[in-house]
């Protein structure tokens, strides 16, 4: 399945050199998670992602990603549904929560198909393939 993950400028070199993208993401008893989207525009994030400018894309077996809405159903509070469930058409501040995805461990560098800095066009890695 192809998905893209989105990060900060400055957290790029890091993850080229780690070679793979942690999961970093839990709340509660949910595992650790690494999101993404399949929408690569950056309006389909939530407000407050919206400004990371690393889109990585990658290519994940359908069976390791799990859909937002129904995995988020299980491990969020209902407290948080609202702010982290609700698309933009409901709350003002999210997105589109319908295209996002959790993989709950790393993505390794073989996985990624390619990596653009979309604020300014360029093409930051490609796959050997």
């Amino acid at each position: 399945m192809l998905l893209y993950h989105f990060t900060e400028a400055a957290d790029w070199p890091g993850v080229l050199a780690s070679g793979e993208i942690q999961p970093r993401w839990h709340r509660g008893s949910s595992p650790c998670t690494v999101h993404l989207t399949n929408d690569p525009d950056r309006g389909a994030l939530p407000w407050r992602l919206r400004d990371r400018v690393v889109r990585i894309a990658v290519d994940v077996p359908d069976s390791d990603a799990h859909p937002w809405l129904p995995w988020a159903g299980r491990y969020l509070p209902p407290e948080e549904h609202f702010s982290l469930m609700a698309p933009s058409t409901v709350n003002q501040w999210n997105g589109r929560p319908e295209c996002w995805f959790v993989v709950e461990r790393p993505i390794r560098m073989d996985e990624w198909t390619c990596v653009d800095d979309v604020a300014e066009g360029a093409s930051l890695w490609v796959a050997d393939r």
